[in-house]
């Protein structure tokens, strides 16, 4: 029940600050797929297995995959 009530007082904000929900939260969406593949790709090359890694374990992992699109994405921009 609450985390509707989250939802529904975003695309509230949205409204205001005129965005498109739906838009924003596919953007979201992918970025986040983005990041846990490669978050996937890279447990898998430390044969870390994410079903038994500690959040601290996931957390490195995260940060590193939030490094690899940000470097990409300065690589592209050149």
């Amino acid at each position: 029940d609450e985390f509707g009530d989250i939802l529904f007082s975003r695309v509230n904000i949205s409204r205001v600050i005129d965005v498109d929900s739906e838009e924003a939260l596919t953007g979201a969406t992918d970025k986040f797929v983005n990041r846990y593949l490669i978050v996937e790709k890279l447990a898998e090359e430390k044969n870390i297995d994410m079903k038994t890694a500690s959040i601290e374990e996931l957390d490195v992992l995260w940060n590193k995959a939030k490094i690899i699109i940000a470097e990409k994405a300065k690589t592209e921009e050149n």
